[in-house]
């Protein structure tokens, strides 16, 4: 409950995560993660999809679910931009 965050109609959220490919540290990666050796020279497009689906919302409580029952609850996905890196 302390992660959802509230938005009105039509109010953007800008989200942003560091990454650069060039430091990957693979012996950092963990088995949750798919991983990909970067090839010099080759073109490559990033993005970053959040998903959530309605079932995650069974496992509020009664009084997170009564505090929260005036609000549409968000399910699909988010989409960012497409970086290119090459």
């Amino acid at each position: 409950m302390s992660n959802m965050i509230f938005i009105k109609a039509k109010q953007q959220i800008k989200f942003y995560k560091y990454f650069n490919p060039k430091k990957f540290n693979l012996n950092s990666i963990s088995d949750d993660y798919d991983y990909f050796n970067l090839i010099m020279d080759n073109k490559y497009e990033f993005s970053i999809k959040y998903c959530i689906k309605d079932s995650i919302y069974q496992y509020l409580t009664e009084k997170q679910k009564n505090s929260v029952k005036r609000y549409k609850l968000f399910s699909g996905s988010l989409d960012s931009n497409i970086l290119k890196w090459n």
